[in-house]
């Protein structure tokens, strides 16, 4: 036999566990709204606060190109002057420019290597180690400057990330943007212009050391080659001292005092100048100092060596690229965005006391079982 209450108590759990249809959804959220509301205000609020506290982030922004020619006229001019002892001289009177100083003058290697170099993480490292600005903010936030501390180094490598220039679009290779994030607009506009200056400093002074770096290389191959032909020419101008020699003493015997008219091209010591031009002679070559004077090759390295001593000290700063658009000061913060998290906040503060409406509601029913 059936027991009644037993058949009762089924029924009411089978109501409690009854699926809920849309209806009897907003039925007991219209009857639990004020839970809904509470949670829906107390989320926001707390978004708000967050929204309104939270670190700013603001973002300066510059586009550039390659230099101009005017841009890098100072370093280009300095190159070109030594240009010169770069050249070859051929036997037809013509000039064979040297290629070792074209990259160096090149607008778009310069380019690439200010990029480059804008780019590298080492750079930006040393760029906030010893920047003012940036240890004034690390301060704010209590981090030592320890280069060993290990929140030091975390610091940095989080403003690493927030300095970057990008190529513009695929059809523009030599456009760039830069972006500098900082905490104020003030603070993000000063240290882009800042790393900017920076960034052209070093490229300045690579450019102007790899000069120096050619120029010694080529330097020391001209004097190499300086020395070898000088050896070689004293050894001819030895040579032709000592067969002036014999031919001096071959002339007295013969009694040749005087030029006569042999034709001699095919002795070994020609006797035609006769005894006192034939003296005269090794007395010169004796004498005789510019080696040049035997070949002309030894007065045009020479020249390329002078050439190569030049200082190349009145190098100006010069720059390495163009701007397309300069750093302007930011009017808008890149984050937080105020009204998306007080709207996000509502928004979860919807769904979490709606889901708590249901909650208490199912328990609520399960407690009259």
């Amino acid at each position: 036999m059936t027991n009644p209450n037993n058949t009762n108590n089924k029924i009411t759990i089978d109501s409690a566990h009854e699926e809920l249809d849309l209806p009897s959804v907003m039925k007991i959220l219209w009857e639990r709204k004020l839970i809904v509301i509470v949670f829906s205000f107390l989320i926001a609020v707390i978004a708000a606060i967050y929204a309104f506290n939270a670190q700013q982030w603001w973002s300066s922004y510059a586009v550039v190109t390659t230099p101009k020619v005017t841009d890098m006229a100072p370093f280009r001019q300095a190159a070109k002057r030594l240009q010169p002892a770069f050249d070859t001289y051929l036997s037809n009177g013509d000039i064979k420019s040297g290629k070792e100083l074209d990259e160096l003058t090149d607008q778009n290697e310069l380019f690439k290597r200010f990029i480059e170099t804008f780019n590298s993480a080492d750079n930006k490292r040393e760029f906030f180690t010893n920047n003012k600005d940036f240890s004034e903010i690390s301060q704010k936030r209590k981090v030592s400057e320890n280069e060993g501390d290990v929140a030091y180094q975390s610091e940095i490598t989080s403003w690493i990330e927030k300095v970057n220039a990008n190529a513009k679009n695929k059809n523009h290779p030599n456009k760039y943007t830069f972006r500098f994030e900082s905490k104020t607009a003030e603070s993000s506009l000063n240290l882009l212009n800042q790393y900017i200056e920076y960034t052209n400093k070093i490229v300045n002074k690579e450019y102007i050391e790899d000069l120096y770096s050619i120029v010694d290389i080529k330097r020391n191959e001209l004097e190499q080659q300086l020395k070898t032909r000088m050896s070689l020419v004293d050894e001819i101008l030895k040579v032709e001292i000592e067969k002036s020699q014999w031919s001096l003493r071959i002339a007295k015997a013969a009694n040749v005092t005087k030029p006569v008219d042999i034709k001699q091209d095919q002795e070994l010591f020609p006797i035609n100048l006769g005894t006192d031009a034939i003296s005269e002679k090794i007395k010169v070559l004796n004498e005789l100092k510019d080696l040049s004077l035997i070949d002309v090759n030894i007065g045009k390295i020479e020249s390329k060596i002078k050439t190569l001593k030049q200082e190349v000290t009145d190098v100006k700063e010069f720059q390495s690229f163009s701007y397309l658009e300069k750093p302007q000061i930011p009017m808008n913060k890149d984050k937080p965005r105020k009204g998306a998290i007080i709207i996000l906040g509502i928004f979860i503060g919807l769904l979490i006391g709606m889901a708590f409406a249901l909650l208490t509601d199912y328990l609520g029913k399960l407690r009259k079982i």
